[in-house]
């Protein structure tokens, strides 16, 4: 799987300060200067809740949601009452980031929110977050929690990046655990089971493009995102043997279709002093006429069919 480089580079966040609704103790992000407009967003419901209280430009520029979140010109904190204070602060944490951060995903929070994480992308609407998240959920779907297969098909939709890739880990995971229950049994993706083969690998082989395409929706697509069938392609092209062409005379004749049982779909050959519609009469035996005019209209007859042969 490819390194995670970080986002959005020349948005970054100029202050992001995080209150507990509780005592307003909160830390701040390193900040630069900056328009000072700035707006509120509280995160999660009763005591849990948080304000996050960031520039209004960066976060729009960020997010086609708080665009349009921001277009009223309303005073009041923007509402996430649905959302995970922690998983917001994933969001955040990882669009101010100016180094990689893709060993950050092999540990808490990320570990068990990268889930999450893909929806609050989706909500936000910033593509590039969400497949950063999706990236640290396949890393991370063999060190998943119970439970959390059954939220992935509650929250996401059907053919979306993340739902193809759980299904497939599902599926998969089921064939191999047999018909006795398992922590998988229930779940809509089992009935998928059916189709995995012996050539059925797991969803952790393939570039993450595979879960944005329509060959994501297979078990066995065989498609050029999985590397076993990338490097079996690449191979068979370079088996390939290429017919060297065949030059000179004879090349010339098939090209021309003048070879015996040759068909071709250019005009007969009309030779001079020959009417198209009349056959070829000279022969060894007659060629009609003295002697000396006989020579001299074979010998114009050879250079006119050497002529055609060479042009």
């Amino acid at each position: 799987m490819s390194g995670l480089l970080p986002r959005f580079s020349s948005n970054r966040l100029t202050s992001i300060t995080i209150h507990d609704t509780e005592n307003q103790a909160g830390s701040t992000f390193p900040s630069s200067s900056g328009p000072n407009e700035s707006v509120d967003i509280r995160v999660g419901t009763g005591d849990n809740a948080k304000v996050f209280h960031i520039n209004k430009n960066r976060i729009c520029a960020l997010s086609d949601y708080f665009e349009k979140e921001c277009v009223s010109g309303s005073r009041e904190p923007i509402t996430l009452s649905e959302d995970d204070p922690v998983v917001f602060d994933l969001f955040f944490r990882w669009a101010d980031q100016d180094t990689d951060c893709y060993s950050q995903h092999l540990e808490e929070p990320w570990l068990s929110n990268a889930a999450a994480a893909w929806v609050l992308g989706r909500k936000l609407r910033v593509a590039c977050f969400e497949e950063q998240a999706l990236e640290a959920f396949i890393h991370n779907c063999a060190l998943l929690a119970f439970g959390l297969w059954e939220y992935i098909e509650r929250k996401t939709p059907p053919g979306s990046s993340i739902r193809r890739s759980s299904d497939h880990w599902v599926a998969w995971n089921a064939h191999m655990s047999g018909p006795r229950p398992n922590e998988f049994s229930g779940l809509q993706a089992v009935r998928q089971t059916r189709l995995v083969t012996e050539k059925t690998g797991g969803p952790r082989i393939y570039d993450v493009e595979h879960w944005y395409s329509s060959c994501g929706d297979y078990l066995n697509p065989g498609c050029y995102h999985d590397p076993n069938a990338r490097k079996a392609q690449l191979h068979q092209r370079d088996q390939i043997v290429v017919p060297q062409r065949e030059w000179g005379r004879s090349f010339e004749a098939q090209r021309r279709g003048l070879l015996s049982g040759e068909s071709s779909s250019s005009p007969p050959l009309t030779l001079p002093h020959q009417s198209p519609a009349q056959p070829n009469t000279t022969s060894s035996n007659n060629y009609g006429g003295s002697p000396k005019h006989s020579v001299r209209i074979l010998i114009s007859n050879l250079v006119a069919y050497m002529h055609l042969l060479t042009s």
